[in-house]
């Protein structure tokens, strides 16, 4: 290794360390960029990715039994798979008011990692071989600096944007119903606009409040008409 470094004629690099090192940059840069790497991680990672929370001090103190974020400040490993409905908006908003801090899983940590070393090894060499240990290192600099980063960010970004959906789904279904609502009720005087039920001891008091509309009402968005009223 030595030897094809020191031939190596490389401007402004003289020593054979700073050529190797300079060459485990570049071959660690062209793995982590590498689309079909990218891919098989993104999958991969996403198959096995877990989140944890911990509470900050700030969360320590301030989060009691009755409050909103009480209920996932320890969390271990929780899978990203298991993450449903508008679960993690809410993780994503302790974290950004300064309750909590959420890790994910480090691909360095993970048997998904043996697994591409082994790959990229030389299986025909001794472990211990200065080329397969060269390999190993490549492949280390390559999850570490480029991969991880970006799948950590890629877990993010698919939470979130699944619990938006999701939300977004549940507010349209809500909207088209109210919207698919058959016509409000109307009196000789008008619109009945609500219904009041107000409960006492000794009797049951049903205030009913209707409005007299007008099309020229209507059609004044900044109200300088104003339109009858009657309430009984």
């Amino acid at each position: 290794m030595e030897i094809v470094a020191e031939a190596a004629h490389i401007p402004n690099m003289r020593t054979t360390r700073n050529k190797i090192n300079a060459a485990k940059e570049l071959l660690a840069l062209e793995i982590g960029f590498e689309p079909q790497v990218r891919k098989a991680f993104r999958t991969l990672f996403w198959q096995r990715a877990t989140v944890s929370v911990r509470p900050t001090p700030k969360g320590r103190t301030e989060i009691g039994a009755l409050h909103p974020y009480s209920a996932f400040r320890y969390i271990s490993d929780k899978p990203v798979t298991k993450f449903a409905g508008e679960e993690f908006l809410l993780f994503s908003k302790a974290e950004s008011e300064g309750f909590v801090t959420i890790t994910y899983s480090n691909l360095t940590n993970d048997t998904f990692f043996n697994f591409a070393r082994d790959l990229y090894i030389d299986e025909n060499s001794p472990l211990d071989d200065p080329w397969n240990m060269l390999r190993a290192d490549i492949l280390q600099r390559a999850v570490e600096k480029w991969l991880n980063p970006l799948m950590v960010a890629y877990a993010k970004n698919r939470l979130l944007s699944e619990a938006q959906e999701y939300v977004a789904d549940k507010c349209s279904l809500l909207l088209e119903g109210k919207i698919l609502t058959g016509p409000v009720p109307t009196t000789e005087n008008g619109v009945i606009l609500s219904i009041t039920w107000v409960f006492f001891p000794a009797s049951l008091i049903l205030t009913v409040c209707s409005c007299f509309l007008t099309p020229v009402t209507l059609s004044r968005a900044q109200g300088t008409k104003t339109p009858r009223s009657l309430c009984s």
